[in-house]
Order: structure tokens, then C-alpha cells, then sequence
């Protein structure tokens, strides 16, 4: 099971570059989704070495779901919209990106 993080802020907060950038994803990759979703592998040099030494018959490294969240409205709202959207995603961390 991998790590879910939904990433999550006001309109133009800088939620969707960090999702980029954090993906190695390009604007043409995400634009278009309603709510973009992408994993990524968490480098470690650990996991070479030991399935050198093991030689298991599949090495598979850790990933992290990155979730880019909808923005917009005011904080005052935004707090009530975050709880339902996080109980429809499943997200296990939620970062607020602030300006």
C-alpha cells in the first residue's frame, strides 16, 4: 500500500506546480483532469544494494500517491469542502500550501 498525500490550498497558492514538480509531471500530463492523481517511487540506494545481495525474484520500491486537490473560495470555507474531500479520497495526509 502506498503512501497518499493530497495536496491542497487556495487558487493559485502554488498546488499544481508542486504536484509537477513533485511527479516529474508535465502541464500536458494533468491538464484536463478534474482531479489529477500520480505515483511516484521514493528513491533509495538501500534497496539496490540489498537486492544484490538477497536476489529476490522481484525488487518493488516504496511509492507515494500524490493527489493535486481542488483549489478556490476563502479559508473560512475551505475547511468544511477539505474534510469532504479528503473522506472521498482516502487521502492519508493532507499538505495546505500557503502563500
Amino acid at each position: 500500500m502506498a503512501l497518499s498525500i493530497g495536496i491542497t490550498g487556495l487558487s493559485q497558492s502554488g498546488k499544481s506546480t508542486l504536484f509537477k514538480s513533485l511527479t516529474c509531471l508535465s502541464e500536458s500530463d494533468v491538464s484536463g483532469r478534474k482531479q489529477p492523481l500520480a505515483r511516484a517511487a521514493v528513491p533509495d540506494e538501500r534497496l539496490q544494494r540489498l537486492s544484490d545481495i538477497f536476489k529476490p525474484k522481484k525488487t518493488t520500491p516504496a511509492t507515494v500517491d500524490f493527489l493535486d486537490m481542488p483549489g478556490g473560495g476563502t479559508l473560512k470555507f475551505r475547511v468544511l469542502d477539505l474534510k469532504e474531500t479528503v473522506r472521498k479520497e482516502e487521502a492519508q495526509n493532507i499538505y495546505e500550501i500557503i502563500q
